[in-house]
């Protein structure tokens, strides 16, 4: 605790610290990407634990930090979208899931 420049300042506790880092709209994306593989990994392969593990740890904290950010929810929906078309392309031949995947992605 202390002044800088005649402010004072409180410490600043370490949930504090956790919803600072989940408020960055990048942060939430990286999380939001890393969880969606996380999860496909596990429905393709249905063996390992750990990519189903990491992925919802990944989705949960990219949730908090959605909902204490302003959102677009078309651009979630979109990207959440477009990572089932990918997971669903696992199970249907051909390549239209993956192209759609792909348009949601970059419009979401």
């Amino acid at each position: 605790m202390g002044t800088i420049a005649g402010v004072w300042q409180a410490p600043v506790s370490p949930w504090d610290q956790v919803v600072s880092f989940l408020l960055n709209h990048n942060v939430v994306y990286v999380l939001l990407m890393l969880g969606l593989p996380g999860w496909a990994g596990e429905l393709a392969v249905g063996g390992p634990v750990f990519p189903g593990v990491i992925g919802t740890i990944c989705l949960i904290l990219a949730l908090v930090g959605l909902l204490l950010l302003t959102t677009n929810w078309v651009g979630v929906a979109l990207v959440l979208a477009g990572g089932l078309m990918f997971v669903l392309d696992i199970a249907v031949v051909g390549h239209g899931l993956s192209i759609g995947g792909l348009m949601a992605f970059a419009l979401g």
